[in-house]
């Protein structure tokens, strides 16, 4: 089955606005691909929807954790990274990406900062 690792932002604008990204969740409620999530992904998610943009009420945020707990799968990274220094939640989506069967590689593009390329093994 396909796997496919979605950032907070997905989550978030999944459970906001719907379109593509709710579609995407309900292919995973739907047993089509399996979403690969983490603890820090899940908080993540939850500090947005709780947060000043959205302020949902804690009923909203409960049933939200409850849908993620029930459509995702739950992964434990054993490696911690600190390579994304602009935005340093990203790294929790390389960690989960390196959870298992992924390794890291670094990849050289033109650009300031490096790019990281995810790779099969």
């Amino acid at each position: 089955m396909l796997r496919v690792t979605a950032d907070s932002n997905i989550y978030v604008s999944a459970f906001n606005f719907g379109g593509q990204p709710r579609r995407l969740l309900q292919l995973a409620e739907g047993g089509k691909i399996t979403l690969p999530i983490s603890d820090v992904i899940v908080q993540e998610v939850i500090g947005v929807l709780r947060g000043r943009k959205f302020g949902h009420p804690e009923n909203y945020i409960e049933d939200a954790r409850d849908y993620m707990t029930r459509i995702t799968e739950r992964v434990y990274p054993a490696q911690t990274l600190d390579v994304v220094k602009a935005d340093s939640d990203d790294n929790a989506i390389l960690e989960m990406r390196c959870h298992g069967r992924f390794r890291l590689d670094r990849v050289r593009r033109l650009a300031p900062t490096p790019a990281w390329n995810i790779r099969q093994d």
